[in-house]
């Protein structure tokens, strides 16, 4: 306002910041949504998703229209600024309420489809091209690949903008201001004074009030006794944990995630995954990290390693196997997690995430002054998590550690026991021809039969592969460790999966058991043969001819129908099968049994 007119220099600034914006909008939703589709094998459990999606989508958007509907017709909207020139005519009327979900959902060329104005639209084509990606199976993985590679660039792109807006938001609304005065603060001060409050009430009132999901904290919940918020004294004060108690009979097992430098991936979905397959899993905070208490260092990550694994040797009460315990660490994690495996003697195996070893990109700094900014860039990143501490301290504790803390000094010890080391060469913040190759090279040296490298596609953090790397995981621990019998209660099992079966007799899958009691594909088939001395499809089968039988001896339903009711499509399919498993054709069961 103080410069009037004058402030519209600054339009082309603020104009540039929206439009550069608005044209990466469209791509940021093709290419993450495409490629989150185009990743997950199943599609029908995409397209369960989406209709639950869409069925959310339509309710609270129409709650929340209408919420906003009252309260604007309560008190009113100024609109006596108007920003663009122009007549406000209106647009034809749409003949029909076809032309109307038509007209929503699609367009009829294709560049149409590619712009801001037909956003549902662009989604609709968005979806339809993942989900046709995915049904290609490995034929179109280097496609998903692709999109996944896309995503992160224009990730990239938008947080690169994010960086400039403060001065592209200052520039177009000074601009506007400048140009339309005080009665445009006005128009936006009712605006804002209505619009707040009112999304205030309807988050908090509407929504929280009317919720059966009641968020609680694990602390005090007496539905999830499996999880225990913990607090570990450590050298310096108290460390927060959580552990992720596994069922059945124990002692279980013990896994102890180490993450990364704070404001990385903290593997929570991992730690539940592996609680489900019969691993205890114990994931926890370094002082100075996410609220545990004292001053954050490197070599003080590690005394707080060895204070959580000492709370665990020493437990009485969560029934951890001290015998079998093993580290999983992810990124800067797995420096402390090799020399934990290489000290200690109860570790058995390990997994290392994304490997990030400071001192390796410290040394190539020394020759190369991209590696000294990628070093100083990741520690800057990690400060404001951080307490205690700043980036200069950090840089010279790795360069006083004389390689201490590095995954070098540990390689001999560590290939006497299984390591599982996954990488990608997408990781946007570890070299694979620098960082992982030389150390992957030694290993193999060491301990060929032990050592298993996994290599994906994919970022630091596996973000677009999660399913599939807790299922990796847990398949290697599995096979590292003698405790499979005791992992689930067998019974309970057993119990749980016929039930399971009944449920689901035409469509169930041996990945959707799986999926049911969150383990591995591998590990669900051999637990099944372990428990009911059947394989699969041979538990699938007399589960199948026990609801055949039942039906032909209680209800007088067409052989159709039963075949139909017992999970089998085509009748007759079904009379063959079940005369090669009773001996005779359902009808002549059925007078056998009516004859008695």
């Amino acid at each position: 306002m103080v410069m009037g007119e004058k402030a519209s220099f600054l339009y082309p600034i603020g104009q540039i910041w929206l439009n550069l914006l608005f044209v990466l909008l469209v791509q940021l939703l093709f290419f993450s949504i495409s490629s989150s589709i185009a990743n997950i094998s199943d599609t029908k459990s995409v397209g369960k998703l989406l209709g639950f999606t869409l069925v959310i989508f339509i309710v609270t958007a129409a709650i929340a229209g209408s919420f906003m509907f009252i309260v604007l017709n309560i008190f009113g909207v100024d609109t006596s600024v108007q920003l663009g020139a122009g007549d406000a005519t209106a647009q034809a009327a749409v003949s029909s309420i076809g032309d109307q979900i038509v007209n929503t959902f699609t367009v009829g060329d294709f560049p149409d489809v590619i712009s801001r104005g037909h956003i549902l639209a662009l989604i609709v084509f968005t979806v339809f091209f993942g989900v046709t990606v995915s049904s290609l199976g490995e034929k179109g993985r280097e496609i998903a690949n692709w999109l996944n590679n896309m995503s992160l660039v224009f990730y990239k792109m938008v947080a690169i903008l994010m960086k400039a807006a403060p001065l592209g938001l200052m520039a177009y609304f000074a601009n506007l201001t400048g140009t339309y005065g005080s009665d445009l603060l006005k128009s936006y001060g009712r605006g804002l004074l209505i619009y707040y409050p009112t999304v205030l009430v309807y988050f908090f009132d509407l929504c929280c009030k009317n919720t059966n999901a009641k968020e609680t904290h694990f602390g005090a919940c007496c539905s999830r006794p499996d999880l225990y918020d913990i607090i570990i004294p450590g050298k310096h004060g108290k460390l927060l944990a959580t552990l992720y108690s596994a069922g059945g009979e124990g002692p279980h097992p013990t896994v102890l995630l180490l993450h990364g430098i704070p404001g990385c991936e903290q593997n929570l979905d991992l730690a539940q995954s592996l609680r489900r397959t019969g691993f205890s899993s114990v994931i926890f905070f370094y002082r100075g990290c996410w609220g545990s208490e004292g001053i954050f260092s490197f070599e003080g990550s590690f005394e707080d390693t060895k204070a959580v694994l000492d709370f665990v040797l020493n437990d009485t009460q969560y029934n951890f196997d001290k015998n079998h315990i093993f580290f999983i660490g992810h990124s800067l994690g797995c420096v402390n997690a090799a020399r934990m495996i290489a000290l200690c003697s109860q570790a058995k195996d390990g997994v290392f995430l994304a490997p990030c070893d400071l001192w390796r990109i410290y040394l190539l700094g020394l020759e190369n002054d991209d590696y000294r900014e990628h070093l100083n860039d990741l520690l800057e990143e990690g400060i404001p998590y951080i307490h205690g501490t700043d980036e200069k301290t950090l840089t010279s504790e790795i360069k006083g550690s004389a390689g201490r803390l590095s995954i070098s000094s540990c390689l001999q010890a560590i290939s006497e026991k299984s390591i599982l080391w996954i990488s990608s060469p997408d990781d946007e913040v570890v070299s694979e021809a620098e960082e992982t190759y030389p150390y992957i090279k030694r290993m193999k040296q060491f301990s060929p039969s032990c050592f298993k490298w996994l290599r994906v596609s994919s970022d630091h953090y596996f973000s677009n592969m999660r399913s599939q790397l807790t299922e990796d995981i847990a398949r290697f621990l599995l096979e590292n460790t003698d405790h499979k019998k005791s992992h689930i209660d067998q019974t309970a099992f057993e119990t749980q999966l016929r039930k399971l079966i009944c449920q689901q007799l035409a469509t169930i899958t041996l990945p959707d058991v799986a999926s049911y009691f969150h383990i591995s594909v591998p590990y669900a088939s051999d637990l099944i043969r372990q428990v009911t001395g059947k394989n699969f499809t041979a538990l699938v089968l007399e589960e199948r001819m026990k609801e055949s039988e039942k039906l032909l001896k209680t209800s007088n339903v067409p052989i159709s129908k039963v075949a139909l009711l017992s999970g089998y499509q085509e009748p007759s399919y079904f009379m063959k099968v079940f005369k090669k498993y009773f001996g005779c054709t359902p009808s002549q069961y059925r007078e056998n049994i009516s004859l008695k």
